[in-house]
């Protein structure tokens, strides 16, 4: 997956630079290496459940990271340093003699900061209604048309991972990837997997989660995790007065959706994992800068006002 362009009018001004760009180009098709989409770690923790019969259950660790690291989820050409970081811990809370088991599926997402040597946090979830049956050498096979309590949880939200991961790189990035998890969400909906529907109340499960994404509602929220990793994050370095004004415009993109939906699940995915680094972006800038961002953080997350506080004192 690219993530710039080359500047092709520059580079043809020159007959020179025309060679050297051909010589450049046939060697990088040659010799670069392209990855899968993911470099994801996976840790287990049975602390919940014991006995000896579900110890095997810990071999999911490496059994799990080769799966998702190792499929091939897009028809897109990652190199090495563009692959998507991932984090999952599986946090098993019961089991049965037919090993049948639920767990807590805990995971996040990073993508790299250019133009320097550190990465961000653009999404953490946390899954607490997770049902499967896992007996010892179950096989993980992808099926997009067959429903499996295990395995499509995780390509479910390894869609998601890989759409929100693409709308920080451009505007509405993830469509595609996102609409792929919906149908994934709406086949387990269909066979009855426990998790996957709409719920009473505050809609902070799948269901909620990939509606509000695929809704043009929240289309502006999704404009807004453009802005704010790829011109003000990514730019940051570069022209610090300039990333903090499009990280001010990405605040007033989600402050115009957040005025017209009621649901706030995907504002607080966002912040909770996002106060601490807006709040440090901001807190070198002028006051009139510092004073703008605190009134604005602390209308979209009052729930971090503390944190923003700190920008005006």
């Amino acid at each position: 997956m690219k993530r710039y362009r080359i500047d092709v009018n520059s580079v043809f001004k020159s007959p020179v630079r025309v060679l050297s760009f051909l010589i450049i180009l046939q060697t990088s098709i040659s010799y670069t290496a392209f990855s899968q989409e993911f470099n994801c770690s996976v840790t287990v923790n049975r602390d919940q459940i014991s006995g000896n019969a579900y110890e095997y259950v810990t071999e999911l660790s490496e059994r799990l990271s080769t799966y998702i690291n190792e499929t091939k989820w897009t028809d897109l050409r990652f190199e090495e340093t563009e692959r998507i970081q991932c984090s999952i811990q599986i946090i098993f809370t019961s089991a049965t003699p037919d090993f049948d088991y639920s767990a807590q599926f805990v995971a996040s997402i990073q993508r790299p900061i250019y133009q320097t040597m550190q990465r961000t946090t653009t999404l953490l979830v946390n899954d607490d209604t997770w049902s499967f049956n896992y007996p010892r050498g179950k096989s993980l096979i992808r099926d997009d048309l067959q429903y499996d309590a295990f395995t499509t949880l995780i390509d479910f939200y390894v869609m998601m991972f890989l759409g929100y991961d693409a709308d920080t790189f451009s505007p509405l990035g993830g469509n595609r990837f996102y609409s792929g998890a919906k149908l994934l969400q709406e086949l387990a909906e269909t066979s009855g997997g426990i998790g996957w529907g709409r719920a009473i109340g505050a809609q902070r499960n799948r269901y909620g989660l990939i509606s509000d994404l695929t809704n043009p509602a929240f289309d502006e929220f999704r404009q807004a995790l453009y802005q704010y990793h790829r011109l003000a994050l990514d730019f940051f370095i570069e022209d610090q007065s300039q990333a903090r004004e499009q990280a001010l415009e990405a605040l007033k993109k989600i402050q115009t959706v957040s005025r017209q939906v009621a649901n706030t699940y995907l504002f607080e995915l966002f912040f909770s994992v996002k106060a601490q680094e807006l709040a440090a972006l901001f807190m070198e800038a002028p006051l009139d800068i510092r004073t703008e961002a605190s009134i604005l953080l602390r209308e979209v997350n009052p729930g971090n006002s503390s944190i923003y506080d700190k920008l005006i004192e």
